[in-house]
């Protein structure tokens, strides 16, 4: 029993996204569960390959909802026809907790293309070229004075970790640099200028940079002011001269910036529909294909005695993977703890599901604020997220952080709590009252 158990519950990290090829994924958008119309995938594979200029597209996702996966996805597609990939993960250079200016993207995807040819270059496969961090630390060096500045330079091998670690030194290179961005920009532009020169060489498709994970910054009004600023006020600045896709958090589809950002139209990637819009009543077919994400990670028949059991957790998950497989591990957690015989007897597995919705659920009740609860009641009995103030938008920002609301897509877009969010005590409630 034991090993079984161990292997389910390891094949089940929710901070763990798939590789192309991986045996455990699940095409959610091929199953018809993420919406009738083609997927964010394809329109952003075609709105590259189309274009005979450099594309500059955003696509969004909840963190734990196979964003990832898709994007490495679309970065084998574009490498089989003949494009150069080069994938940045934003967390590796920046503190996704605090607000980022232009200047840190700027920074990232020049150190993002560094990473990429100094790989390959290690590898001997890219003609030498002048390092980013060599550049960099040349143009601090000529542009701003040490006195300004007030902190030692360090020296070229460290000014990566100096910029990803220290927070001090980063304050203060941006003070120094105050009223320089146009020459911090041409120092990055001419960088990756030489980069694709270099790529050009080796496939004559073009470059597409893609910049994953800014959507998780997350925080106070002053992160999200920042995103805003970056792609409403400094979105010319991340005009890079080849195709590029930034993620960006999902509430942004929602705000202001998102409706003026000269990128053009968000692509988000819905839930997986799980629940039917009109009704409430479960989707058969979205709660099969959850289910066969388990099934891909586990042999549901060898541990369990009815895979139907499972079904309550399914729906609970709201399509969101992540939920799904933090539920399953504390199913199997518990089923060791309790050292059930396999396959785990159903009578035996309905009360550890019952604990299982309690336990996750509090997580998901415990944040829940007075102020919130009346825009809850409102996108619960809507099914959207339209005629709200201002106001309401901005806490709306903070319930997608918080996954509270859930966005779905089967022919229109529609909003939905989260269903562990819907059976909490203070929601179900105020949607029992009658309404005024």
């Amino acid at each position: 029993m034991g090993d079984l158990i161990r292997e389910a519950y390891n094949r089940c990290k929710v901070d763990e996204w798939l590789e192309f090829g991986d045996d455990r994924y699940v095409d959610l958008n091929g199953l018809g569960v993420r919406g009738t119309d083609h997927s964010c995938i394809e329109f952003l594979f075609e709105a590259v390959d189309l274009s005979d200029a450099p594309s500059h597209l955003l696509f969004s996702g909840f963190p734990g909802s196979g964003k990832t996966t898709e994007l490495k996805i679309l970065a084998r597609n574009f490498e089989n026809s003949n494009y150069n990939v080069v994938y940045i993960n934003t967390e590796e250079y920046l503190n996704l907790r605090v607000p980022a200016n232009i200047s840190d993207i700027m920074i990232t995807i020049a150190a993002g293309m560094d990473r990429f040819l100094g790989e390959s270059s290690d590898k001997g496969q890219t003609t030498p070229f002048r390092r980013f961090w060599e550049r960099f630390r040349s143009f601090l060096d000529t542009r701003v004075s040490v006195e300004k500045l007030n902190v030692k330079l360090p020296e070229i091998a460290e000014m990566e970790l100096a910029f990803t670690k220290d927070v001090d030194f980063k304050k203060r290179l941006y003070q120094s640099l105050e009223g320089r961005l146009p020459e911090l920009a041409l120092e990055c532009q001419e960088f990756l200028d030489e980069c694709l020169g270099i790529l050009a060489q080796r496939r004559e498709g073009g470059t597409v940079l893609i910049v994953d994970s800014y959507e998780k910054l997350r925080g106070d009004a002053a992160v999200r002011a920042s995103v805003e600023e970056v792609f409403v006020r400094d979105w010319e600045y991340l005009r890079t001269p080849c195709h590029a896709i930034y993620t960006v958090p999902p509430w942004l589809t929602f705000m202001e910036a998102g409706a003026t950002t000269e990128f053009g139209r968000i692509h988000i990637l819905p839930m997986c529909k799980v629940s039917d819009a009109e009704t409430g009543k479960p989707h058969e077919p979205g709660v099969q294909a959850m289910m066969e994400i388990l099934a891909k990670r586990m042999p549901l028949d060898d541990l369990f005695k009815e895979r139907a059991v499972l079904h309550p957790l399914v729906v609970a998950s709201g399509g969101y993977p992540r939920d799904l497989l933090r539920m399953m591990r504390e199913l199997l957690q518990r089923a060791r703890l309790n050292k059930l015989p396999l396959p785990l007897p159903t009578a035996k597995v309905k009360p550890i599901i019952d604990r299982v919705l309690d336990v996750i659920g509090e997580l998901y009740e415990s944040p829940i604020t007075d102020e919130d609860i009346d825009l809850l009641v409102r996108v619960a009995k809507d099914r959207d997220i339209t005629g709200h103030t201002r106001a309401d938008l901005q806490r709306l920002a903070d319930l997608f952080n918080y996954h509270f609301v859930m966005s779905y897509r089967n022919g229109d877009r529609w909003f939905d709590l989260h269903p562990l969010v819907r059976r909490s005590e203070k929601i179900e409630r105020r949607l029992r009252q009658p309404d005024e």
